[in-house]
């Protein structure tokens, strides 16, 4: 049997010490996020650098049905060039009646693959999440998905782009929202 690690070990009196369950370290850090996405994050875990690779290449390719569309009408829409990235993201929220949200995104000519990887994913998993669970979004997901070392070699303007998916979350909370057109792209 393996040692327990501290983090595993838990005082419960005065004089004694129980070892308790370890549970996974991906259910811990992203017991916050809906289901749909969890789900993502956890397909992620256990791969190889080149497994991994290989997923987000195939959710970058993804990335332009995510586009807004014409026929929909936006909560929020917010399209800039964060600091330190050189080209824009454009994040489209929509409401429906049951106060759900659905994310789309438009990317620049030079926005890297990681980013338009996890757009994808973001788009993917907050389909038909709640507002809440938008503006609770944790950006620990990230390098579950992407991968520490990844992270390093390709920036991380996507902690950009997650955070300015809470801040467009928060402002549909903000009463009088209008509703905004598709951009015209």
């Amino acid at each position: 049997m393996a040692r327990p690690s501290l983090d595993l070990v838990r005082r419960t009196s005065a004089l004694s010490w129980t070892i308790q369950p370890a549970e996974p370290k991906l259910v811990d850090r992203m017991g916050t996020l809906p289901a749909a996405l969890d789900q993502i994050a956890q397909s992620f875990q256990g791969l190889s650098e080149v497994q991994r690779r290989d997923l987000l290449l195939t959710y970058a390719a993804e990335a332009p049905r995510h586009r807004p569309r014409p026929e929909e009408t936006y909560v929020v829409s917010d399209e800039r060039i964060d600091p330190g990235c050189i080209d824009t993201v454009g994040l489209y929220l929509r409401r429906d009646d049951e106060g759900r949200i659905y994310l789309r995104a438009s990317f620049g000519p030079e926005v890297q693959t990681l980013t338009r990887a996890l757009v994808a994913i973001l788009c993917r998993g907050l389909e038909g999440a709640t507002v809440g669970e938008a503006v609770d979004l944790s950006d620990e997901f990230v390098p579950l998905v992407a991968g520490e070392q990844l992270l390093r070699q390709r920036g991380r303007s996507v902690y950009h782009v997650t955070r300015r998916l809470r801040e467009a979350a928060m402002r549909i909370l903000q009463p009088e929202t209008p509703a905004l057109p598709c951009p015209t792209t």
